[in-house]
């Protein structure tokens, strides 16, 4: 038995999983993925895996991708015979579909759970789930991290405005869909709290700039806002959400979010919105055009990963990282 875990990428998660081994001080494992002329894809662990209890990382922007190349990995671990695999999901694609919503629609988040369950991975681990509901979609364990707390650390640390101890912080919900996400996150910093009541007409229509109502318990004026939410996917919702917090005359208007999609029009948007700056996750690759965006700072959830990982591997409580969560 190794002291210390497998810890193997599919090709679009190699940095990331590079950052966990750094801080876990141990060698990413040796895994050979290839792609064939017809599109089908192939992997082969170039290392001995028998025993072991391995840790398979994978987070593409695209989502099919993620999925199948976690799936190919689990099963050439099982026959390879790896003692325990832990499918590390950062960023668990199809989580919005976690819900039957109108008629003759799939339960994707569920779908994707069953086949991870049935191809014998013994535990899946991510970050930030769209919602709570998705851990009961299987019956092994599931480790739910948290990226808020690494976030509002990084926002604080590198504006001042945030840091300021007279500062009225109000923590913004943009849609009452993100209500349980952000509440518990105001309570525990004893923010003010805020939501923004949106209607979405159909998946992701474009935005146009309008003002939505604001529900809060105090006023918005001369408040500095900081936006909270899991996803940023064509940023038409933030938009919204910049424009109505403007409108009501914040001072300042932050966003946080662990995982930034930013798809189509995403940029453009940002640009365009009165959002001064946004901290974002690495949860999934991300271009340059992302990372040298001004508005952008990217924090790196390796390292809580990397704890999660050292703590599943030692059979310890992976809670303990968040003493607040019950």
């Amino acid at each position: 038995m190794n002291n210390y875990p497998g810890i193997f990428a599919a090709p679009d998660c190699k940095k990331f999983a590079q950052k966990i081994c750094q801080r876990l001080k141990a060698p990413l494992g040796k895994i050979k993925f290839e792609l064939f002329s017809d599109g089908e894809r192939w992997c082969k662990y170039e290392e001995n895996i028998r025993g072991r209890h391995v840790f398979l990382i994978s987070s593409s922007t695209n989502p099919l991708e993620t999925w199948f190349d976690l799936w190919i990995m689990i099963d050439a671990a099982r026959r390879a015979s790896a003692d325990e695999i832990t499918a590390v999901v950062p960023y668990y694609r199809f989580s919005r579909q976690e819900r039957k919503d109108e008629s003759r629609v799939p339960i994707t988040a569920s779908m994707v759970a069953d086949i991870t369950e049935f191809l014998k991975a013994d535990r899946i681990l991510t970050m930030d789930l769209h919602a709570d509901a998705t851990q009961g979609s299987t019956l092994i364990p599931f480790d739910h991290l948290y990226g808020s707390d690494t976030l509002i650390k990084a926002a604080f640390k590198q504006e001042p405005t945030l840091a300021q101890k007279k500062s009225k912080i109000t923590a913004i919900a943009g849609d009452p869909g993100a209500l349980k996400f952000v509440r518990p996150i105001a309570e525990r910093h004893d923010w003010n709290f805020a939501f923004v009541d949106k209607k979405r007409a159909g998946h992701e229509k474009l935005a146009k700039e309008e003002i939505l109502p604001i529900f809060s318990d105090v006023p918005i004026k001369d408040s500095t806002c900081l936006i909270l939410d899991d996803i940023a996917s064509t940023f038409g919702s933030l938009e919204k959400v910049s424009y109505s917090l403007a409108r009501a005359e914040a001072k300042k208007i932050f966003a946080l979010v662990t995982h930034p999609v930013f798809a189509g029009p995403a940029l453009d948007r940002l640009t365009a919105s009165k959002i001064e700056k946004i901290w974002v996750g690495d949860t999934i690759p991300l271009s340059a055009e992302i990372i040298s965006h001004p508005k952008i700072k990217v924090v790196s959830m390796a390292p809580i990963f990397a704890k999660a990982i050292k703590k599943i591997f030692l059979k310890e409580s992976v809670t303990s990282l968040f003493p607040d969560k019950k």
